[in-house]
């Protein structure tokens, strides 16, 4: 374990107001090990740690933390002009700034990649999305090799849980339930691969600390971090149905299928993380969910 003292690690997160940001930093402030500060971003924000005329991170005391998280993110399915210019703002342009700093201190970074950017090659780039992503992560990784810089790149698949809706199948089916209204959908066989929001911060915080504690040579290392649970979005609705009273009626193939769906889980050349123990099932979760929808009635 880390020591607990005064002089704890300074960690610095870039995309802390994000849902997968956010699990990160309460778990990271929960242990108490290392010293956490978020890189701000607006003009006037008052952070020690923030992104300067959006080209670089100004550290207001002339602290250098010992290691940075990039978990900063944006997605819109459709984007129009200013959704797509945010996107690659969030996504392009802060890997840009992060490998500024990279290259001038060489601080040991984390980093977070969609398995959409690892589509069959024929199929690339699956999205605009995935562009930028793919774009962010040369940026990235060409940095930490130039430098000899250490590097953690996971690979992360669909997550579940946090805050609020984030308008994906899985919030949407329980927007619908709650509601009582049919739900639109495909004829549903496209499947994801879930995991808990939590389980997926855990993981990325161990490694972390794995990066604190250990005197590692400078290397890239590449994770996956993917659950056992791989579903169809016909077998979600019946894990929902499972729990949920009443339960929520789908008119499948009510609406056509996207141009590119994904009816199997590509493989990916890397290991799953070892730290990645999952506590939480959908079946727990969504268990978790209707008690508390209960309760609150």
């Amino acid at each position: 374990m880390l020591d607990i003292n005064e002089n704890r690690p300074l960690v610095c997160l870039l995309g802390s107001g994000g849902n997968l940001g956010k699990a990160v930093r309460t778990i990271l402030e929960r242990d108490s090990l290392v010293e956490v500060q978020p890189i701000g971003w607006r003009p006037h924000n008052q952070a020690e740690f923030r992104i300067v005329n959006d080209s670089e991170i100004e550290s207001q005391n002339g602290r250098i933390p010992q290691l940075i998280m990039n978990l900063s993110n944006s997605y819109f399915p459709n984007p129009n002009q200013n959704q797509l210019l945010e996107m690659r703002k969030a996504i392009v342009g802060v890997s840009k700034i992060l490998s500024s700093w990279i290259r001038e201190f060489r601080t040991p970074s984390i980093a977070i990649s969609s398995y959409f950017q690892f589509c069959p090659k024929e199929l690339r780039p699956w999205s605009l999305y995935s562009g930028l992503k793919e774009e962010a992560r040369d940026n990235l990784i060409g940095a930490a090799e130039e430098v000899g810089a250490i590097l953690t790149e996971f690979v992360l698949f669909d997550n579940y849980g946090g805050d609020g809706s984030r308008g994906k199948f899985l919030d949407i089916a329980l927007e619908s339930q709650q509601t009582a209204r049919p739900m639109k959908a495909s004829p549903g066989n496209q499947v994801l691969n879930l995991s808990h929001v939590l389980d997926v911060a855990q993981t990325i915080v161990q490694e972390a600390y794995t990066i604190l504690m250990k005197d590692l040579p400078s290397s890239i290392s590449y994770y996956t971090v993917k659950s056992g649970e791989t579903l169809t979005l016909r077998q979600i609705v019946e894990e929902i149905n499972q729990v949920a009273l009443p339960n929520l009626e789908v008119v499948w193939g009510s609406a056509p299928y996207r141009s590119r769906e994904v009816f199997e889980i590509w493989e990916i050349p890397y290991p799953n993380h070892k730290a990645f123990q999952p506590r939480w099932t959908l079946r727990s979760y969504l268990e978790h969910f209707f008690s508390l929808q209960r309760d609150s009635i």
